[in-house]
């Protein structure tokens, strides 16, 4: 096929408003092979090319590019007609069955174009969009037609990206350079450090500090937020046996609080250490919350048997009503930063009060997120919020906090 594409792309005389190439996959043929097998394969794949071959005659050469792709070349195609050719080769496959030994077997197929518009792309790149296309119809739900597109592109060249900030984050995580960070949430009545917020940090090979915005989208795409959190909270449960008076929250996402080896672990920590357990805040996001209560909630009751407490974190920013908050058992609702950000807008105002009073009457604690100045601070703690984090009172960082705050008090 790229032969033939080369060909065709290489004469300079041709209209390059017509040609295109469609890449037409059959859906799910491995899981046919396991249930029919093999020699029922075969003949469905030939069989396959025979139904594309009646139903595109001699418009387009038919050249079987992969155990379940086909290459079909509309040399001189309008191009404009791609989209219709290809909806014509779906329908019929929808209605009509395939008889593969006396089975009626209706096959599924998966379609993906790309137009033969410029000799500066190189055959081999063409048959890549046309294969980027079809795997995006694919994605998409199987039995449609995608044509390629720049954003189709740009999507690769971003999960690339993802790749390859994930792969450098694997490597300095078993290069042991995934370091914890500290932020101190402050009372807003004593002014002293209720608890310190857990963060990941990550150091490259230059010695440069990367926060978690920088590569914890790759982490969650790459499907490794369960080792991250486990090492957070395992490194937390390490902080807090070895120094008895401080308390540390570690954040938790879905795939996490859900994986029945990470509460083994959490368990197996903290069993027979209650003091330690009573001093780790376990915070997690609305999204977590919700996407399962029921789970949500047993999850909630292990870790509280244990000792820790729970923490509804970046409240408001997602759909949990007022009313779920007290089904969901919780021990501490942090506001977020959104609100606080814009404490200027009198609805704002008015959310965080409203928060805090009917938290206040279900005794849990609140927590504002993302104040950074002392102004922002005052008001929160006129407002009656409990505890306020944020820059006002200094950024994360991987230094032990509460041996320079133990230090600087002695002095």
């Amino acid at each position: 096929l790229i032969g033939r594409l080369e060909e065709l792309m290489s004469n300079t005389e041709r209209d390059w408003t017509k040609g295109y190439l469609l890449l037409v996959g059959i859906d799910r043929i491995s899981l046919v092979n396991e249930v029919y097998g093999g020699q029922f394969t075969d003949e469905l794949l030939e069989k396959t090319g025979l139904c594309l071959k009646s139903m595109v005659e001699d418009r387009a050469e038919i050249i079987r590019v992969a155990g379940d792709v086909f290459g079909l070349l509309f040399a001189d195609g309008a191009q404009g007609e791609m989209r219709d050719t290809a909806q014509k080769i779906l329908t019929v496959f929808y209605k009509q069955p395939i008889e593969v030994q006396e089975r009626q077997v209706y096959q599924v197929v998966s379609i993906g174009g790309v137009r033969i518009e410029s000799p500066m792309i190189a055959p081999a790149s063409l048959m890549g969009r046309a294969e980027l296309a079809m795997n995006d119809a694919k994605q998409k739900g199987r039995g449609c037609f995608i044509e390629y597109s720049d954003q189709i592109g740009k999507e690769v060249r971003d999960f690339k990206d993802v790749l390859s900030i994930g792969d450098n984050f694997l490597k300095n995580f078993k290069d042991g350079r995934v370091k914890m960070a500290f932020q101190g949430v402050v009372s807003s009545r004593t002014n002293d450090i209720s608890f310190y917020e857990t963060l990941i940090r990550m150091i490259d090979e230059n010695g440069e500090v990367h926060s978690a915005g920088r590569f914890i989208e790759a982490v969650e795409k790459m499907g490794l937020t369960r080792l991250v959190d486990t090492f957070a909270t395992e490194q937390a449960i390490r902080e807090l046996k070895e120094f008895s008076q401080i308390t540390l929250s570690v954040n938790v996402s879905n795939h996490t609080l859900t994986d029945p080896d990470w509460l083994k672990t959490v368990n197996f920590e903290l069993r027979d250490y209650p003091d330690v357990a009573s001093r780790l805040i376990v915070e997690i996001t609305e999204s977590v919350a919700m996407s399962d209560v029921n789970q949500t909630l047993r999850v909630i009751r292990v870790l509280q048997d244990l000792g820790c407490r729970i923490a509804l974190d970046d409240f408001g920013a997602g759909q949990t009503a007022f009313t779920q908050l007290k089904d969901l058992a919780l021990d501490i609702v942090k506001i977020d930063k959104s609100f606080v950000r814009e404490m200027d807008r009198e609805e704002n105002k008015h959310f965080i009060r409203t928060l805090h009073s009917l938290a206040s009457a279900m005794n849990l604690e609140t927590v504002a997120e993302g104040a950074e100045t002392i102004a922002e601070a005052d008001v929160l703690a006129r407002d009656g919020i409990d505890h306020i984090q944020g820059f006002v009172h200094g950024l994360p960082s991987m230094d032990r906090l509460w041996l320079i705050d133990k230090n600087n008090k002695k002095e």
